[in-house]
Parts: C-alpha cells; structure tokens; sequence
C-alpha cells in the first residue's frame, strides 16, 4: 500500500504546482509590460492617454505577450523568463518539446481558460496531472524541472 501511495506521490509532484504556474505567469506580465509600455513610450512619447490608447495597448500587449510565449515555450527551453525563475517549464504530454503550432494553439487556449472567468486555469487545481483546460485542450504539461 505505502509503494502504491509513494509512486503516486512522486508523479504528483512532477506536476507544477498551482502557485508556481500563477507567479511565473505575473513574472512575465510585469516583463511584458514593461517592454511594451518602452515601445509605446518610444513611439508615442507617453505612457498613459486617452481611452483609445489604453485599448490599442492593451492590444499590443496581448501580441507581444502571445509572440513571447510561443517562441518561448515552443524553444528548447520549454519555459517563460517567469517560469525559468521558478524552475517549472511546458512540454507536451509525451515529454518533448512544443512545437511552434503547439504552443500558438496553446497560447489561444490560455486566452479562453482566462476569460471563461478563470474557471480553465482554476482546473487545474482539481486535476491529477494539475493541467488547466488549456493544457488539456492541446496535450501539454508544466512540470517541475530536475
């Protein structure tokens, strides 16, 4: 009974935890905002204006932050800045690396898990392999690095 009970232990904790998953990605919020607030800055010469230009950057962000992820998470690395700092990264659920395709549906998938109100990211509290609806969706993982 204890071997069955360790071995399901040990697999669990190969997973990425909940709280790692949502400080690696508030770690790549912050980087992302600050790239994107330079680049507006640089063009525009402010950072803050009018409604319409709050919408068009958080518009530019959510691109920066989608091309960002998915040459991240598509690389050998398998991992955001956020998620190298917290030593957790993405692989498929087979263990290799994501493909570029991969990683631009996962990236989408992400979008929808955090706008059904959080529910897709919250799953992932509640499942064995600790998997959000987006990881479901495209057949990934975050695991723990060794």
């Amino acid at each position: 009974m204890s071997l069955i009970c360790s071995s399901t232990q040990a697999m669990v904790e190969q997973y990425a935890a909940f709280w790692k998953r949502v400080v690696a990605t508030f770690i790549d919020w912050i980087l992302v905002s600050i790239i994107t607030g330079l680049i507006s800055w640089i063009i525009t010469g402010e950072f803050a204006g009018d409604e319409a230009f709050r919408k068009i950057n958080t518009l530019f962000f959510f691109q920066v932050y989608g091309v960002y992820s998915i040459l991240m998470e598509s690389s050998r690395l398998g991992a955001t800045v956020g998620k190298l700092a917290l030593k957790i990264k993405i692989c498929s659920v087979d263990h290799n690396q994501l493909s570029v395709p991969q990683a631009f549906f996962r990236y989408f998938a992400r979008l929808f898990s955090f706008f059904t109100a959080g529910f897709g990211c919250v799953m992932a509290l509640f499942t064995l392999k600790r998997q959000g609806l987006h990881d479901q969706m495209t057949k990934t993982l975050v695991i723990n690095k060794a």
